[in-house]
């Protein structure tokens, strides 16, 4: 699920906030913000941080085990009252728990004979079952998931005359300012004289093409060529 919040939030990319999984300084090694005498020191920097990674997915899987519900609580109204008194969107915390699981099912399907799509049903059903016994006094009995991708290429024409002429969801706009031509939808708005009329006007509008998003995405892109 991606976030559907109109507005960018760049908190995230703060690195002198305090330390969590990653220091100050492991954050501007992430961001290419840290210079190396040698491409050695920096693969090194690297491998510390995958290696730190790896123990950090292990204690989260400590933490889903063992805090229990008031402290998970506890978290998330404590990063809800920060995210207020700083005044940007709040973190969606279970959609990123979701993106990193399934991007580490993603990875682990390609080394096995089962799809991509049919390890996260079996996973999700089984982690759904667990987690709903944990928190209730019901025995689950039956759960049934069936995910259907419908995809496009980024770069079709069909998707950019639906993003132009179409009413598409929110999810499909930010999902191609992630990965598609930003400058190119950019042009076409301008070329017609439109804006992006999506299913989720009634929070946010119409996105034309000077909205701040295509500000936030070009550079973005531009840094990464």
């Amino acid at each position: 699920m991606v976030d559907d919040s109109p507005r960018p939030d760049r908190n995230y990319l703060d690195t002198d906030r305090s330390r969590g999984i990653f220091t100050p300084t492991d954050r501007e090694v992430i961001l290419g913000n840290k210079e190396y005498e040698s491409e050695q020191g920096l693969r090194n920097a690297r491998y510390r941080l995958r290696e730190h990674v790896r123990e950090s997915l292990i204690d989260i899987f400590l933490m889903a085990s063992y805090f229990d519900q008031d402290e998970l609580a506890q978290v998330l109204q404590r990063q809800d009252k920060l995210d207020d008194e700083a005044e940007h969107p709040r973190l969606s915390f279970s959609s990123t728990l979701l993106r990193i699981g399934f991007r580490v099912l993603y990875e682990r399907s390609k080394s096995s004979d089962r799809g991509f799509l049919e390890r996260v049903e079996s996973d999700v059903q089984g982690a759904l079952s667990k987690v709903y016994e944990e928190l209730t006094d019901n025995i689950v009995t039956k759960v049934d998931v069936d995910i259907t991708l419908e995809t496009q290429s980024t770069d079709s024409d069909e998707l950019i005359e639906h993003l132009v002429f179409g009413e598409p969801s929110m999810q499909t706009v930010l999902s191609y300012f992630h990965h598609g031509d930003v400058q190119l939808l950019r042009d076409k708005l301008r070329e017609h004289g439109e804006e992006i009329d999506h299913t989720d006007q009634a929070r946010s509008g119409p996105i034309g093409p000077d909205n701040d998003l295509f500000e936030f995405y070009t550079p973005q892109q531009q840094d990464s060529e």
